[in-house]
């Protein structure tokens, strides 16, 4: 991946989610665990809607690697817990 996104990948991680998920194990979560970190991001920051959604899909990218190394159960691409987390209506509609 380009630096650049890695970077912006590592500041999601950094700033907004290890602080909220990284007390669950890999095989905690369910859609519930995902959507409330997500809740109480859109709630402290004030964050936009587009900003939120990318902090999902990094979880979401965090899962779909470790299904494919086998390290979270799952028997297709539906059991992604990020990718079926809503996005909070806390979040801004505008930045």
């Amino acid at each position: 991946m380009k630096p650049s996104t890695y970077a912006g990948y590592s500041t999601y991680w950094n700033r907004y989610l290890k602080p909220r998920v990284g007390k669950y194990a890999l095989r905690d979560f369910t859609v519930a665990v995902v959507a409330s970190p997500l809740k109480d991001i859109s709630r402290m920051h004030k964050l936009n809607r587009y900003t939120v959604t990318k902090i999902r899909s990094v979880l979401s990218g965090i899962f779909n690697y470790a299904m494919s190394e086998g390290h979270f159960p799952s028997r297709s691409a539906a059991d992604n817990p990020a990718s079926r987390a809503r996005i909070p209506e806390s979040a801004t509609q505008q930045v």
